[in-house]
């Protein structure tokens, strides 16, 4: 008898950035397990990264302190308002090792929100244009994956080489509407 771990959530989870400190686009978890990135970086400060910002790292946090839950406050923020203050360390639910400790990761045997450790650092290219779209499951397993509700109350974070937290942003459960009807957040 197979195991049904759908998702009953039609929707996804995004984490935006606007513009404000250099970086422009969204990163998305959707219902399958994908983990998609597609920012623009342009203008962004790398002085706080060292002499080598890239390539970047990125990981998903635990947890995104800004705003109340009447009132939450998504838009993005640049170092030091990506502290663990408000955005804690990387989401790791079972306790496991990042997953460069890790010969072949799986969901559940290093950090769930080591997305850069499984599936390698990023950097912009010429036009400063980061696309990258991995899907996080567990083979066969329709349990060991990365859904939109893992976001919930989480936040995306992007380090520089040396491990400096250089910007963040939280996720906002989206749903999807059938169609025909006004999708909500």
């Amino acid at each position: 008898l197979a195991q049904d771990c759908n998702s009953n959530f039609q929707g996804q989870a995004e984490a935006t950035f606007n513009g404000d400190f250099g970086v422009f686009g969204s990163v998305k978890i959707e219902p399958n397990g994908t983990f998609d990135v597609d920012i623009q970086i342009q203008g962004l400060d790398l002085s706080i990264c060292g002499a080598t910002p890239y390539p970047l790292q990125y990981h998903i946090h635990e947890i995104w302190t800004y705003g109340q839950a009447e009132n939450p406050d998504y838009s993005d923020k640049y170092g030091a308002q990506c502290g663990p203050d408000y955005t804690a360390g990387h989401y790791n639910p079972y306790g496991g090792p990042v997953c460069s400790e890790v010969g072949q990761p799986t969901f559940y045997n290093c950090e769930v929100g080591d997305i850069s450790g499984r599936f390698g650092y990023v950097q912009p290219g010429p036009l400063g244009r980061i696309e990258v779209s991995n899907q996080l499951t567990d083979g066969d397993c329709l349990c060991g994956r990365l859904v939109p509700e893992m976001g919930y109350s989480r936040s995306v974070v992007f380090h520089c080489n040396d491990g400096t937290r250089l910007f963040c942003s939280g996720f906002k459960l989206e749903l999807i509407a059938p169609k025909g009807q006004k999708s909500r957040q």
